[in-house]
């Protein structure tokens, strides 16, 4: 019966590690979410009025949901508005020749994931829970 349940237990911690986690982002994954926290700084920042201190935004102000075709992503994501994290939807495509765009609605990052082969290689945040 031991052995019976030893045996069990190795499948399912195979299963488990198998499936992996998107808990972690791979490095191009990185370089994605990077780009999305960089230009949403740099958005903030751009409309500050005088005397007020620039946003310095980190990963954790922000969700995502990333998907990989090939070479491109697609992000939904949950960012940051006037300092406040996860505030507004935003939507965005990523490709390495191209750099980061911006999908103004959620019907053009609906068209372009359904139009392509995208894997979910990455969630953090608000998409956790």
């Amino acid at each position: 019966m031991k052995k019976f349940l030893s045996v069990i237990f190795l499948g399912m911690l195979l299963v488990f590690t198998a499936c992996g986690s998107n808990e972690k982002a791979d490095k191009g994954t990185q370089v994605v979410i990077d780009e999305v926290v960089k230009l949403k700084t740099n958005v903030d920042n751009d409309s500050l009025e005088e005397g007020q201190k620039n946003y310095k935004y980190t990963e954790k102000d922000f969700s995502f949901l990333i998907y990989k075709d090939t070479e491109s992503y697609i992000v939904d994501s949950w960012v940051p508005v006037e300092g406040k994290p996860n505030s507004r939807e935003g939507f965005y495509k990523f490709d390495k020749s191209k750099g980061l765009d911006n999908f103004f609605e959620g019907y053009e990052f609906n068209d372009k994931k359904a139009s392509g082969n995208y894997e979910l290689v990455y969630k953090s945040g608000k998409f956790k829970e």
